[in-house]
């Protein structure tokens, strides 16, 4: 008996359902149309599709130039491809989901489509993801400052980071949409190393490399994951020299400032060095020195001046405010050794939210004007002299009926009109008046109420003076100095530098190299020797003349016995160096000068103390010490 045709066995070259060979999520997909004002790099792009996932969020976009059928339907396979098939298709009410192409390709794979009612869109699923989506884009590019043009990249940096990032609202809390829609463990590795938009050098091709021409690195932005590209340490780059997206495993940060590439970045060389300016004279010539060659002023590099204040000029009110430099903007596009007003400074204000932009100049000018005080401090007044009645029409007046002969801590002597000092030293004047008999007299009338209550104030000024010093923020050369470690800590991470901890960590391996005290260990009282004295240490700080900041650890003296013999120590002043330098230059002397690194670590206490070592001793803390 023949069999049918119907039942014959036979090798078949085609798959007798398509849909049958798909992977398949259970879950709908929803989609959406999204829209930029800006073309996409390499590409131009506009607009894309955004798919999400209802159960798992599983997000996914890929940019279109048109919005039809066609490009939407490749898009769609595209996420099937990669994701697997949905059992159904969420879409809004637009014509395009509804195109012949797009019926054909769901029936072929057995799903669905809906659309929600015109005008009602809050009824598609997507649009509510891609508001978070859009949400967290705008803060990447906000906070990175990258340019328009790459939002495609950061859009899709921050889907990579939603899908493989733990969702607490899905699931159990524990999981992320990329582990609940595939049923595999996610790995953020590649999340861990940069940032978006973050400067790095890649390696060329060795078919580019020319050496040594040329640098094997070259200067790039860091902009997301290759997820389809090499291994999973592949990352999308935007060349600063081409500005088209590569993917590249091997790079490194161009952050480091240690490790800089300053053939990449000559401007980041110019930043971190200094500036040498030729002296003229009045008439534009060169000055001489005598050797013969021109003359030059070094100024420090403009890096070294975030973090510094200085005092502004008095405004049209006549208030002087305290500015404090806190960003360096790089936007000078490699001219900075033709111009340097091209290298700006942002400002802020103390006690203000006023900010303010200044050139490299003008910094400088402020800071210089301060730096002519002897020790780095502002003047603070010590005692009144005299006084001068400077009526209308006297030589002398300087806006007001008295001149005030006043000293100051630096030792200098100026003469000032009484109604700017009645501002700042009104109970000094007070005392003043009273002693000499001046309150009766026109202009000094104003401090007979404060006079007649001299011993309360008098304890009001000493308790205001002693907290002041305590409290008052101290500034020398331009810098502020911190009080305590803490401090420290908190002006490195306003100023986006180490400088502070660098300063006490060198502190620390001094005090390590000479020895200056034994460990033995976990701090316990009981472990304290006989005839031992437990004291107190802290951490004090300073700036010198040249910038470098400076840390000591210093003992509280008044846990050990005064001593019996002198401890002061002779410190030249500026003023006698000064001298001294003037008085050789007159007689053709050469000057000599040396310094002694660390002398105080080179001599023995006599006295017997140990101590507990604090935080600001780093990772001995909690340590005993003796010496």
């Amino acid at each position: 008996m023949k069999l049918p045709p119907a039942s014959y066995l036979h090798k078949m070259f085609k798959s007798p359902n398509p849909s049958a060979n798909l992977k398949r999520r259970d879950e709908d997909d929803a989609t959406d149309m999204i829209y930029s004002d800006t073309p996409a790099c390499n590409g131009g792009e506009k607009c894309a599709h955004i798919f999400v996932g209802r159960k798992s969020k599983l997000t996914d976009a890929y940019k279109v130039k048109h919005q039809n059928t066609e490009d939407f339907l490749l898009c769609f396979q595209d996420r099937v491809r990669q994701r697997g098939c949905p059992t159904g298709l969420v879409a809004d009410n637009a014509p395009m989901y509804r195109g012949w192409k797009n019926a054909v390709y769901l029936r072929d794979i057995c799903i669905s489509l809906w659309q929600c009612e015109s005008k009602y869109q809050h009824q598609n699923y997507a649009e509510n993801r891609w508001q978070t989506v859009k949400r967290y884009t705008n803060r990447v590019m906000d906070r990175s400052g990258c340019p328009p043009y790459v939002w495609f990249l950061a859009l899709s940096y921050v889907i990579f980071c939603l899908n493989n990032c733990v969702d607490p609202n899905i699931g159990e809390g524990n999981k992320s949409p990329l582990q609940i829609a595939t049923f595999q463990m996610t790995d953020i590795s590649p999340l861990l190393y940069f940032y978006f938009w973050e400067p790095v050098y890649y390696l060329v091709d060795k078919s580019e490399q020319h050496f040594p021409s040329k640098s094997k690195e070259m200067r790039g932005r860091w902009v997301g994951i290759s997820e389809h590209i090499g291994n999973k340490m592949t990352y999308k780059i935007i060349s600063d020299t081409t500005g088209n997206e590569i993917c590249r495993s091997a790079i490194r940060t161009a952050r480091d400032n240690t490790m800089k590439n300053l053939r990449e970045d000559p401007n980041e060389y110019l930043l971190g060095k200094e500036f040498e300016f030729p002296l003229k004279d009045e008439n534009g010539n060169a000055i001489l020195g005598d050797d013969g060659k021109p003359l030059v002023a070094i100024a420090p590099p403009p890096s070294d001046l975030v973090g510094r204040v200085f005092l502004t000029k008095p405004d049209e009110r006549g208030e002087v405010n305290r500015a404090r430099v806190v960003e360096l903007i790089k936007d000078f596009e490699g001219k900075v050794e033709k111009d340097m007003n091209l290298i700006k400074f942002k400002l802020n204000y103390d006690h203000s939210s006023q900010e303010d932009i200044m050139s490299y100049n003008e910094i400088l000018d402020y800071i210089e004007r301060e730096q002519n005080n002897e020790d780095g401090h502002h003047w603070k007044f010590r005692t009144i002299l005299g006084h001068v009645h400077t009526p209308v029409g006297h030589k002398d007046r300087m806006g007001s009926d008295y001149n005030v002969r006043t000293a100051w801590e630096t030792g200098a002597i100026s003469v000032e009109p009484l109604d700017f000092l009645a501002k700042d030293i009104p109970v000094d004047l007070a005392i003043y008046a009273k002693k000499f008999d001046l309150l009766e007299l026109e202009g000094w009338k104003r401090f007979k109420r404060i006079a007649n209550r001299d011993k309360h104030i008098r304890r009001l000024v000493k308790q205001a003076k002693l907290r002041s010093f305590r409290v008052t923020p101290k500034y020398k050369y331009g810098f502020s100095i911190p009080r305590n470690y803490k401090e420290a800590l908190e002006f490195d991470e306003r100023n986006g530098n180490h400088k502070w901890q660098e300063a006490n960590v060198l502190e620390h391996a001094q005090l390590t190299d000479y020895a200056v005290f034994k460990n033995k260990g976990e701090f316990h009282d009981a472990k304290i020797p006989e005839g031992y004295r437990k004291i107190k240490v802290h951490t004090i700080f300073d700036v010198k003349h040249d910038g470098r900041h400076k840390a000591r650890v210093v003992a509280n003296g008044n846990l050990t016995d005064t001593p019996l013999e002198s401890v002061y120590s002779g410190v030249v002043s500026l003023r006698g160096l000064r001298t001294c330098i003037f008085l050789g230059e007159l007689n053709g002397m050469t000057p000599w000068a040396t310094d002694i690194g660390n002398a105080y670590l080179e001599a023995k206490t006599t006295e017997k103390v140990c101590i507990k070592a604090g935080p600001d001793l780093g990772s001995y803390k909690e340590t005993f010490y003796h010496r």
